[in-house]
Formats: C-alpha cells, sequence, structure tokens
C-alpha cells in the first residue's frame, strides 16, 4: 500500500496527462511522423504544456520550473537527466 500526500498524488496525476517519449527512438519515430505529417511537433508539444502549465508549476519540483516555463518539458531538448527524473518523479 503507498502512503501519498495529496501533492504527491496531485503531482503525479498532471505528470501523467503530459505525454513525453522516453527513448532517442521513440522521439525520432514522432518526429519523423510529424515530418510526414506537416506536423510541427514543438508547436505541438508546447499546446500539450499550455494547458497543464500551471499545475505543473505547482506541484513539479522547482528544478523543472526552467522547462515548464520554457515549453521544453516535453521535448527532445531537455537534458537525459531531467527526463529520467521526472519519469521516477525524484524530489
Amino acid at each position: 500500500m503507498w502512503h501519498l500526500t495529496m501533492q504527491d498524488k496531485k503531482a503525479y496525476e498532471n505528470a501523467m496527462r503530459l505525454f513525453i517519449y522516453e527513448s532517442d527512438e521513440e522521439w525520432t519515430d514522432y518526429l519523423a511522423y510529424a515530418k510526414e505529417n506537416d506536423i510541427d511537433p514543438y508547436k505541438e508539444k508546447k499546446q500539450e504544456l499550455d494547458v497543464i502549465r500551471d499545475s505543473l508549476m505547482n506541484y513539479l519540483p522547482l528544478r523543472f520550473h526552467t522547462y515548464i516555463l520554457d515549453s521544453t518539458l516535453n521535448t527532445p531538448d531537455v537534458p537525459k537527466t531531467y527526463t529520467r527524473r521526472f519519469f521516477r518523479m525524484e524530489k
């Protein structure tokens, strides 16, 4: 049984609303798909992030805020160490 604070629960729920590819291969596939379908992948990812930006700012640790504010948290531009921390929800 897990014992989470309400803040941890909210952070987890909001993080799960944001789709981030974990591997370089997944990003490559997504970027190829976007190119084939005339999708601007960075614009699309920014729109996804904009929907939940405020709640992410409230619940994610400060080290993620730079990437939330510059709309790169869910792009391949984020350093892999931050992506791994995001998926593990390390404090």
